[in-house]
């Protein structure tokens, strides 16, 4: 993750050495893989919890705290 630039970054080195970026609208506090590796989940200050498809870089889920 890249807090300054609101983004997570995620790099394959065995296929290619630039990274897929997954744009926040906050401050990126942490990413955690699927076992399968094909999603990442990220948590941001924004308090929504985002569950992505790291081929396609889309949002599978969108998690918000009740009542916001």
């Amino acid at each position: 993750t890249n807090i300054s630039e609101r983004t997570a970054k995620i790099w394959d080195w065995e296929i290619d050495k630039n990274p897929n970026i997954l744009e926040h609208f906050d401050r990126v506090n942490s990413a955690l893989f699927s076992p399968d590796g094909k999603r990442v989940l990220t948590t941001c200050d924004d308090k929504i919890v985002r569950v992505w498809d790291v081929k396609t870089r889309t949002v599978l889920v969108a998690l918000r705290p009740e009542g916001e």
